[in-house]
């Protein structure tokens, strides 16, 4: 059984400014499970309106063919899979009730712990959600946790990294059997801390 953790960047106003303040390549984390298809985080509800943040949902297939994506993979246990599960249906439950925690930005930028029950950024929810669940330890406190320090998660296996385009165009050709299940295999994410 497998969790997944998507790293996106995305030709977003917001993305960038997240990228000017952390210099890392990736500015958003979300959430799978069982596929990547599938993800949950919290972000911007609607298009146009980055303020109006909160729980989402969103399918992999409907996101811009240019956004530069890092599939991360995380072996889990059957209980742990069953806890995840609980805890992703308890976040949907409450969606009107969960907002984007805009103070805990601040807060991660200035390396001071605020915490809320009912806002989140995405990757102090993907952090949360994982530590929860015995799926990951880390090494500092969920709110202080950026995108890409998911990808030095020692037990996280790099599926894809590149373009979305390039993703789908791969998945479709080894369905289509143009390509070899080698190109596919995991490779794994040395650790920094």
């Amino acid at each position: 059984m497998y969790a997944y953790i998507l790293l996106t960047h995305a030709k977003t106003l917001p993305s960038a400014l997240i990228k000017l303040w952390t210099g890392d390549a990736y500015t958003h984390a979300a959430l799978a499970l069982d596929t990547p298809q599938h993800m949950y985080s919290f972000g911007r509800k609607g298009k146009y309106n980055f303020l109006n943040g909160g729980f989402t949902e969103n399918e992999l297939k409907d996101q811009p063919a240019d956004l530069r994506l890092m599939i991360l993979r995380l072996t889990i246990s059957p209980a742990q899979h069953r806890q995840l599960a609980c805890l992703i249906r308890s976040f949907r439950n409450r969606r009107n009730q969960l907002h984007y925690n805009f103070s805990g930005i601040l807060g991660l930028m200035l390396q001071k712990e605020i915490h809320s029950q009912d806002r989140f950024f995405c990757s102090q929810f993907v952090a949360a959600v994982l530590a929860e669940c015995g799926i990951c330890a880390f090494p500092k406190p969920c709110c202080f946790i950026k995108p890409a320090d998911f990808a030095q998660i020692d037990e996280a296996n790099v599926l894809f990294e590149g373009l979305i385009s390039d993703y789908f165009a791969m998945s479709q050709d080894l369905l289509d059997g143009d390509v070899t299940l080698q190109m596919m295999q995991p490779r794994t994410v040395s650790p920094l801390y």
